[in-house]
């Protein structure tokens, strides 16, 4: 355990004044990756917490391609789950163009162009 989630721990059991407290809490701020993001958006339970999620993650500085793809994905289907098919498609396209996971990316883009009609008209 680090010694910043260690001052943290005491600060929750009551070692700490509020001042010190507020502090540690700002500091904290930085543990917050995209890949704890991408762990958040995995496991939620609605999709608006998974686009949530999934978007606080692509906002951050330092991002690697496969964890942006994985956000993407994860995005992609919480855009899915709320009928928002162009926004979907836009992910789908971004995702695609990453090149990782590139089946995945590919089959969720050609999703859209097989549709005869558009996809909003056949649900």
């Amino acid at each position: 355990m680090t010694e910043r989630l260690r001052q943290n721990l005491d600060v929750c059991t009551g070692t700490a004044n509020l001042t010190e407290m507020r502090r540690l809490c700002e500091e904290t701020v930085d543990l917050v990756t995209p890949e704890l993001m991408l762990r958040k958006a995995a496991r939620a339970r609605t999709p608006a917490a998974r686009a949530k999620y999934a978007r606080r993650g692509l906002d951050a500085s330092r991002l690697d391609r496969d964890t942006r793809a994985m956000l993407l994905r994860q995005l992609y289907l919480s855009l899915m789950e709320r009928r928002d098919f162009s926004g979907a498609r836009r992910v789908g396209e971004e995702m695609a163009t990453l090149e990782v996971l590139p089946d995945v990316a590919h089959q969720d883009v050609a999703d859209f162009q097989d549709a005869p009609v558009p996809i909003t008209a056949s649900i």
